[in-house]
């Protein structure tokens, strides 16, 4: 898969004691298969 940023997307979870609380929470920009901070970053090859 090509360097890309993931989009800000809403994610939910279980959480608390015995995980009884749905939290929703926003998930900012995700780097995905970068090794630098921009898009010109180099693949990775691991």
């Amino acid at each position: 898969m090509s360097p890309h940023l993931r989009s800000p997307h809403l994610h939910g979870a279980w959480t608390g004691p015995g995980r009884t609380r749905y939290e929703v929470r926003l998930l900012g920009f995700i780097p995905v298969n970068m090794d630098g901070d921009g898009p010109e970053a180099p693949i990775r090859l691991e």
